[in-house]
């Protein structure tokens, strides 16, 4: 479940505040180096394209202050040319998995990075309908905004929602939140520090969500511990 009404989502609750905002992240860089990276190719090397993996653990999985599963582990796997990226990403939730679709181009336009593209949720085992929405990142310094409109596929009949979020980071600690809109309602505020060892990231993370998003009648903190890891397929 990616939102959560009184009826009714770098480890994923960290790493995965939102697909978009680790590729916009990440692209701050590679679009900044693209010119770079086409001069080498054109020599003849593969320069430009790459293709990441990723796993993690973690102690609850939580996306955008909503809670899916406990003891979650994740993997996920990332193509990149340019400001171009392609992904997959996959989660226990429980009854079933999450995979998760998704897509976009990162435009750098001096000190701000603007990342334009989608994401579908799709699930295994029954444990929600599938998701899909377009998706809008800006990373400005340490600053991190990203929004997205989509559809909850329900039958008989979908459900738009929207959601909008913002993150601080710097020397490891974050803090931030996200409003969800339209059909579905809550907001959630959340603040960590990872510290990386060996290219292994540890983390803990503390969330407060609303209690719409935990569909109950009280709001819910929850600590959150994880470790991920992300390495290079190609291997340079």
């Amino acid at each position: 479940m990616l939102t959560r009404t009184a009826s009714h989502c770098a480890g994923a609750s960290l790493c995965r505040v939102s697909l978009f905002v680790m590729a916009c992240a990440a692209l701050g860089a590679s679009a900044a180096a693209a010119d770079e990276a086409s001069d080498q190719a054109t020599e003849g090397g593969s320069a430009g394209f790459g293709l990441e993996a990723t796993i993690g653990f973690e102690s609850a999985y939580l996306f955008r202050g909503v809670h899916q599963r406990d003891a979650s582990g994740s993997v996920g796997v990332e193509a990149s040319y340019g400001g171009l990226f392609l992904g997959t990403w996959a989660a226990d939730v429980g009854d079933g998995a999450e995979v998760d679709f998704y897509g976009g181009y990162g435009l750098d336009l001096g000190p701000l990075t603007l990342t334009l593209g989608g994401t579908a949720y799709l699930y295994t085992g029954g444990f929600d309908d599938p998701y899909v929405e377009g998706n809008l990142g800006l990373e400005i310094g340490p600053l991190t905004i990203d929004g997205a409109f989509g559809q909850h596929l329900t039958s008989p009949e979908a459900s738009t929602y929207a959601y909008a979020g913002a993150r601080v980071s710097h020397a490891g600690l974050h803090a931030g939140g996200g409003l969800h809109l339209i059909d579905a309602e809550g907001f959630f505020a959340e603040a960590g520090y990872i510290l990386t060892v060996s290219d292994i990231d540890l983390y803990v993370n503390a969330v407060w969500s609303s209690k719409e998003l935990t569909g109950t009648d009280d709001s819910n903190v929850r600590i959150v511990f994880g470790i991920g890891y992300s390495f290079d397929l190609l291997g340079d």
